[in-house]
């Protein structure tokens, strides 16, 4: 069970202003999809939460 925790990234995303509603991995697992009650999507570099695209 420590070896499953130990491996996801845990990193908080603050991209949009509302609840984010989706999210979608890329089939690598470097980028994450957004979409939010704001009317927003983003893509997000997962490692860091940093927008790479809005």
């Amino acid at each position: 069970m420590a070896a499953l925790a130990a491996s996801h990234l845990r990193t908080r995303v603050e991209a949009h202003t509302d609840t984010v509603r989706h999210i979608a991995w890329s089939p690598d697992g470097r980028r994450l999809a957004t979409a939010s009650r704001d009317g927003s999507a983003r893509i997000l570099d997962a490692r860091s939460g940093s927008p790479v695209r809005r």
